[in-house]
């Protein structure tokens, strides 16, 4: 039998928000951006977060499928019928690693995008995939290693798996911080590591062995 552990974030709602403020300064100059809207968005900053998000989502379930993990059953997020908890749960770690540097990295760039009344066009959508898909296969720092971030993903949930069984702890992934990074990009590394350091806490030891486990 699957039992259902639930782990509360009562300050998940404000360092968010204090996350997202941070965006708002660091894109004071991108009409139109006035926090985080995530359905029904129509200006160009949460839509390319939105559609960004939709490609991670899709990467990450695949990688928690694999993993033998039951994503309907998670640690932060109530579960609901229909709903994927562990996905919602597991994302909060690569939202900013996979998408968001890619969005304000692009933004910085001044390039020409276009937000339609339907949405974004075509071609910002085909090169919103192109750069989070590159982010994914892209090396980052890990354990003392080098990994394409979608390896570290799957790292991961083989260590939720493990965390499920009893023989290690489960760690959230940080996004490293380079000292090399341009004053700008260096708020938006700290404010970065703030978010997943915080929002996304070490998972609570489970009942027993089958949380989220598929026999």
């Amino acid at each position: 039998m699957l039992s259902v552990v639930t782990a509360p974030s009562p300050h998940k709602n404000g360092l968010a928000s204090s996350y997202w403020a941070t965006v708002r300064c660091l894109l004071w100059w991108k009409p139109g951006f006035d926090g985080r809207v995530r359905r029904g968005a129509n200006d160009l900053v949460n839509s390319l977060l939105n559609y960004g998000y939709g490609i991670l989502y899709s990467r990450l379930m695949n990688v928690l499928v694999r993993a033998g993990l039951n994503v309907h059953i998670g640690f932060l997020h109530k579960p609901q019928k229909g709903k994927t908890g562990l996905l919602y749960d597991f994302i909060e770690e690569f939202r900013a690693a996979a998408v968001d540097r890619c969005v304000f990295g692009w933004l910085n760039l001044s390039a020409q995008m276009e937000l339609t009344s339907d949405g974004l066009d075509t071609e910002t959508r085909r090169e919103m995939a192109h750069r989070v898909v590159g982010r994914l296969q892209a090396g980052t720092r890990y354990h003392g290693d080098t990994l394409p971030l979608e390896k570290v993903m799957e790292q991961q949930a083989q260590l939720l798996v493990r965390h499920m069984e009893g023989t290690e702890t489960y760690k959230t992934y940080i996004l490293p911080w380079s000292p090399g990074c341009a004053n700008r990009t260096k708020l938006n590394c700290a404010a970065t590591v703030l978010f997943c350091a915080n929002v996304v806490r070490s998972i609570p030891p489970p009942p027993s062995a089958n949380h989220t486990k598929l026999n």
